[in-house]
């Protein structure tokens, strides 16, 4: 994990503040701070960079940065770095990129990448920037990073953090970020598949690696053919990379098709690795994981439920949500869960981003976008659940607003209609709700997940959308790592192409025996903290949120709204805990409760 920022003042004699500034923000800007972590700090000049990390050292990644007097390079992310044979993957990458060797938009894997040369800058994202690149122009400077805190910090040289309150509404109705907004005032995120560059006081942007449909219309066999071939490669590459990080990997297996390629594809790459499922004997996705495991003859272990127990699970809400925003920068609901800092990271293989290749909100959504209405209509079911009864009215035309703006931005591309579910999904759900999970949670763990490779979704993106949606594209894929598996039953659901019955090559008997197995019996008793909510929880929500009514969270939440939700009779449904849960996550963060000591401690 690497956070780092690159400054240009304007006027150079000012590069002796930013340094000071620089020096302010660590405390406050990185999470690992107090811990040992690899520092580079590095100035020409005219530029200031820095890079603070962990867990290079522990995986073949090494260093995050590397320099000369005149260069300096960083990265976050899997950059495909193959040819690095033992050398720090950031001296890699910038002796390529000195050589004007590396092409960076035939750069493989998942990524941000910053390389200054002299007074020039650029900044690279990947195409679902699941990395994230953050920037700010002013009159003074302009600073771009991966951590939006420390690039507004050193735009204003000040740790007296503005916010920008309306960016977090959309986490407390939809749970995530559904727009390209920052809790940080100024701050703004980089578009997908984009560079900065920056040449003295010349700033561009440039769509070096743009999100496109170059759908091929009617594909040949040959065409599919050669088109799976290559996908296969690609993950063939991601899997021998990983296998690097560590003498065995582990892969999150369910009774579903994502991690069901992962593992096929572990196979053939002759890779040792195991597989772990959470759930009890008898639940449905562990009697089919299992059975992939065995067709595969790898190892599968079952993370069993805790016994059934009426005892809620007693957490310290507040030191969860300090940990949610000190590895989030705000930016995640306490609801979704994270792993803590850890200097020794697990690795793992998911097969996380497998939706992008599958349709996106196409397999939630099926009427065809055919206007802005219908469009808008969509945003208003994905991200104003619960409006009607947190949200103010002007707050709820604010965030239609927002909505219209990338609906119009859509419109204004020559994108087809058809694809719009699909471009939202990769650049709203992967690039920021996904994004900023996957961003706290990397401070613990190494999560590989080579669905989310730039060439292998853009090889995917050319094979037609109702191949993808349909599940053809995925069948094509595992019947060529593995044709048993691309026959056998899944544990809730069939390939979406014989979801009404066998298509021309498939029996009658052969389909009945894939069909889906019922539902896992319900859990038992309380399991997990969130069922706190409705028992001891409550009054702790209810009295911080309502002792707290010049909180600036209200300016976008009806108190009164709220007060009425705080004081329902149980049972609370999970998606009112939600909202509630996102509701103070949003109030903790904006009175910065997070940066003052807490009690007792």
């Amino acid at each position: 994990m690497n956070l780092f920022a690159v400054v240009v003042p304007w006027d150079r004699a000012a590069l002796p503040e930013y340094k000071e500034a620089l020096t302010q923000a660590i405390t406050d800007t990185i999470p690992f701070a107090q811990q040992a972590h690899q520092q580079v700090v590095w100035d020409n000049g005219h530029v200031l960079a820095a890079s603070f990390s962990i867990h290079g050292a522990t995986v073949p990644i090494k260093a995050y940065a590397a320099s000369t007097d005149r260069e300096f390079c960083t990265f976050n992310g899997v950059p495909y770095v193959l040819e690095s044979q033992g050398e720090p993957w950031a001296e890699v990458l910038l002796r390529r990129l000195s050589a004007g060797s590396l092409d960076v938009a035939t750069l493989g894997g998942y990524y941000n990448l910053l390389h200054v040369q002299g007074d020039q800058v650029s900044a690279w994202n990947c195409v679902t920037r699941i990395e994230p690149i953050y920037w700010v122009r002013n009159e003074h400077c302009m600073v771009i990073g991966n951590r939006a805190s420390l690039v507004q910090a050193l735009a204003l040289r000040s740790t007296a953090f503005r916010y920008q309150p309306i960016a977090l509404l959309s986490m407390t109705t939809a749970g995530w970020l559904a727009h390209d907004l920052t809790p940080f005032e100024g701050v703004e995120v980089l578009q997908v598949g984009q560079q900065i560059k920056i040449e003295g006081d010349r700033v561009s942007f440039i769509s070096y690696k743009p999100y496109e449909f170059v759908e091929i219309p009617d594909p040949s066999p040959e065409q599919i053919d050669q088109l799976s071939h290559q996908m296969l490669e690609q993950l063939m590459a991601g899997i021998k990379l990983i296998s690097t990080f560590s003498k065995r990997i582990w892969i999150n297996l369910s009774g579903g098709k994502d991690s069901r390629i992962m593992a096929a594809i572990c196979a053939r790459a002759g890779i040792d690795f195991y597989c772990v499922t959470s759930g009890a004997p008898e639940d449905r996705e562990v009697i089919v994981a299992s059975e992939v495991a065995q067709i595969l003859g790898v190892e599968h272990q079952t993370s069993s439920r805790p016994p059934a127990s009426t005892e809620i699970p007693q957490v310290d809400i507040f030191g969860m949500i300090r940990q949610h925003i000190a590895q989030s920068d705000g930016m995640l609901n306490i609801f979704d869960p994270i792993y803590p800092v850890r200097l020794q990271p697990n690795v793992l293989l998911n097969g996380h981003g497998g939706e992008c290749l599958r349709g996106g909100y196409e397999r939630l959504w099926r009427p065809l976008i055919e206007s802005r209405e219908m469009a808008a209509t969509f945003f208003k079911h994905l991200n104003l659940h619960n409006k009607d009864i947190i949200l103010r009215p002007d707050a709820i035309e604010r965030q239609e607003e927002i909505n219209k703006n990338i609906v119009e931005a859509y419109f204004q591309t020559a994108f087809p209609l058809e694809n719009f579910y699909d471009y939202i999904y990769t650049v709203y759900r992967e690039g920021r709700g996904i994004s900023n999970i996957r961003q706290a949670a990397a401070y613990g763990a190494f999560a590989f997940s080579p669905f989310l490779n730039d060439n292998l979704l853009r090889l995917g993106w050319q094979l037609p959308l109702a191949m993808r949606r349909d599940d053809r594209l995925y069948y094509q894929l595992l019947l060529r790592l593995h044709p048993q598996l691309a026959h056998h039953r899944f544990s809730d659901s069939r390939w979406k192409f014989e979801a009404d019955g066998p298509g021309p090559e498939t029996s009658q008997e052969d389909w009945l025996k894939r069909a889906p197995l019922p539902p896992s019996p319900p859990v038992q008793g309380a399991h997990h903290w969130r069922m706190g909510y409705d028992d001891y929880l409550r009054p702790i929500v209810r009295d911080y949120l309502l002792q707290n009514r010049s909180n600036p969270v209200y300016e976008f939440i009806d108190i009164g709204k709220l007060e009425k939700v705080l004081d329902q009779e149980p049972p609370t449904t999970y998606g009112v805990m939600q909202s509630v849960f996102g509701i103070l996550t949003a109030a903790y963060f904006l009175s910065e409760d997070w940066r003052r000591p807490m009690q007792g401690a």
